[in-house]
C-alpha cells in the first residue's frame, strides 16, 4: 500500500497531545508538530488501535500497550 505521509505519533500524557517527529511526505522530513486531544478523541484512537468499541468507560481502563 502506498503512502503520501507517514508518521507515528507518540501520546504525552502531560501536555495530553500526540506528538509527531519525524513524519515523511513525498520523500521529504516535515516539521514536528502536535495534536492536542481530548480523553474522547484519544478514546477512539486507541479503539481503533485495538479493535474495540469506542463505548468504553475512559483511558484509564485500556491494557498497559
Amino acid at each position: 500500500m502506498d503512502a503520501t505521509i507517514f508518521g507515528i505519533g507518540i501520546y504525552r500524557p502531560q501536555t495530553n497531545d500526540l506528538f509527531f517527529s519525524g513524519v515523511m511526505e513525498k520523500n521529504e522530513r516535515l516539521g514536528d508538530y502536535a495534536y492536542a486531544v481530548t480523553e474522547e478523541k484519544l478514546q477512539r484512537v486507541v479503539s481503533i488501535i485495538l479493535k474495540r468499541s469506542s463505548s468504553m468507560t475512559g483511558i484509564k481502563n485500556l491494557p498497559n500497550m
